[in-house]
């Protein structure tokens, strides 16, 4: 005899269609919401997220300029615990280096130093490589300013020609300067949980097939009816915390 209540926590949910008339489209099992870990859960997610900042002024912009938000990506990018990320801007800010003449031994100098985070101490894991990433993209925006342009995707396009920015960094850029819909940010965290339910092919990967995990992440968004934006902050916000959470649990064992 066949238990319903087994029978709901298996139900697949219906069949959606993303990367319509192209030949990477994929029929997804959509999953319910109360799934862990399956599309419609997710898009759960995205849905609680908005209606708990419904009617607030919420905004993914983390600093007031341009130049401060690139620099901020840039620290914070790949294999860079966001923490760390953040105390690397700040020491970088109170020692005066977020500028385009701004000595690249100097910046150097102040990533190789202990960094204050959550009540202890942390060392930068890349210091060389970021500080001339850092010099370069800050350089790169003064010598080539944006021009107005109402596409999103041009405006990231025009910040990953930048030395060392990337379609994700200048992704993350893009959905936090201009609020944007109209770009995705592929970390690990999201392309894990793409993967898990079952919207990615675990073939792609975001150096070979950015704009295609890209457009299924958006389509993925657009069918469940919330924000990209949404989206990919909760995946982050959740995936990371549990990074984080096992982590430690490693560390005390």
């Amino acid at each position: 005899m066949t238990n319903p209540t087994i029978e709901m926590l298996r139900d697949p949910g219906p069949i959606h269609h993303l990367l319509g008339n192209t030949t990477w489209e994929r029929s997804v099992s959509w999953g319910m919401p109360w799934q862990f870990d399956t599309a419609a859960h997710w898009v759960a997610e995205a849905q609680a997220f908005r209606e708990r900042h419904a009617g607030e002024q919420h905004t993914h912009r983390l600093t007031t300029r341009l130049d401060h938000e690139v620099a901020l990506c840039i620290l914070g990018g790949w294999g860079m615990p966001y923490e760390t990320g953040l105390a690397a801007f700040a020491s970088l800010q109170r020692a005066g280096l977020l500028h385009p003449d701004a000595d690249v031994d100097a910046i150097r100098d102040v990533l190789q130093r202990p960094l204050s985070v959550a009540g202890g101490t942390r060392r930068y894991r890349f210091p060389v490589q970021r500080a001339s990433r850092l010099r370069a993209a800050l350089h790169y925006l003064r010598s080539a300013p944006a021009q107005p342009d109402p596409d999103h995707r041009s405006f990231r396009d025009w910040l990953a020609q930048c030395p060392g920015i990337g379609l994700k960094t200048a992704s993350w850029v893009t959905r936090n300067w201009l609020d944007s819909d109209a770009v995705a940010i592929l970390d690990i965290h999201v392309l894990r949980a793409g993967q898990t339910a079952g919207v990615f092919d675990p073939t792609w990967t975001a150096l070979r097939h950015y704009r295609i995990i890209e457009q299924a992440f958006i389509d993925w968004a657009h069918i469940g009816g919330v924000r990209v934006a949404d989206l990919d902050a909760v995946i982050w916000r959740a995936q990371a915390r549990q990074a984080r959470t096992t982590h430690r649990s490693r560390s005390h064992q």
